[in-house]
């Protein structure tokens, strides 16, 4: 619109909600990276030990 003054504050909120997005996108990035990383961790782990707390659960309950 001619000999509007607003064109200033639309492009400094467009550059706001510029950087508030590109926070998320870092943020779930990092996120996404630490998920991974525990996946990996979790599946590199030895499952293949178990305790079985049957016993003591019987001993304690009074059977």
């Amino acid at each position: 619109m001619p000999g509007s003054r607003s064109g200033g504050a639309v492009v400094r909120a467009a550059d706001f909600g510029d950087k508030i997005a590109k926070g998320m996108k870092d943020s779930l990035e990092a996120l996404a990276g630490a998920l991974d990383k525990a996946r990996e961790d979790y599946n590199a782990a030895d499952h293949s030990s178990s305790v079985d707390f049957s016993n003591l659960d019987s001993r304690l309950r009074g059977k």
